[in-house]
């Protein structure tokens, strides 16, 4: 009998009401803040991988305006590379250690930044910076040794790279937040107090995850791609 009253009423145009005090459950799904959030994320990866690609492009663009001297140079330099790198002995430990140590000191840098008010642009040129030197690189290479240069160049950046401009993105994004929370910090003090601990916490996490991230990185450049760039070489 409920339900067919139920149904009269809603035949009628009435629409059943809860009692006082109480409200109809929300929907399933974000919450705003939550949607804000994961907007904010979304957009700041995009910006850190647009700075990645701009530097890429320039790398290139400087590559094709050597002069050259420059180009005689370097392609020298190449030259000697590609004919001692098969049969030399380099020590992996000291080849380990200073790939680290490169590529510590630019993560230390873009997590640093997200101490000042005024480290966004520097990070994000960190970023186009990182960009250059795979653009020019690469660029170089095609320009004087065509298509096997690019797939020589292609072994020889691809495997640690995949692993380290995920990683300077993904810390980049945490240190622009940090950053913007710092003149934040001046319209919500109350409110940044109480989630100072967590958001110091988070921070530390994010250098925690990008040095792992660099040290596999660092192993992969010194143990895996040597092998496959001398194979290469002696091929």
């Amino acid at each position: 009998m409920r339900i067919k009253r139920k149904i009269h009423r809603l035949a009628r145009g009435r629409v059943p009401t809860l009692p006082k005090g109480r409200a109809f459950p929300l929907s399933k799904g974000r919450s705003p803040a939550t949607r804000k959030k994961f907007s904010t994320s979304y957009i700041l990866y995009l910006i850190g991988s647009v700075c990645i690609i701009i530097g890429i492009l320039l790398g290139a663009l400087v590559a094709n305006q050597v002069n050259e001297i420059q180009k005689k140079e370097l392609i020298q330099h190449l030259e000697i590379f590609f004919n001692q790198f098969p049969t030399a002995f380099i020590s992996s430990k000291t080849v380990l250690f200073d790939i680290l140590l490169k590529n510590i000191k630019h993560l230390l840098l873009i997590w640093g930044m997200g101490f000042l008010t005024i480290g966004i642009p520097f990070v994000w040129g960190i970023l186009v910076f990182k960009g250059w030197s795979y653009g020019f690189t690469s660029a170089f290479l095609f320009l004087q040794y065509g298509w096997s240069g690019i797939f020589f160049g292609f072994i020889a950046f691809i495997p640690q790279n995949l692993i380290f401009i995920p990683t300077f993105v993904f810390v980049s994004k945490y240190s622009v937040q940090w950053s913007i929370g710092h003149y934040q910090q001046k319209q919500m003090r109350a409110r940044w107090q109480r989630e100072q601990n967590q958001k110091w916490i988070e921070y530390g996490l994010v250098l925690m995850i990008g040095t792992i991230c660099i040290l596999l990185g660092s192993i992969v450049e010194t143990y895996f791609t040597p092998v496959i760039m001398r194979f290469l070489l002696s091929s």
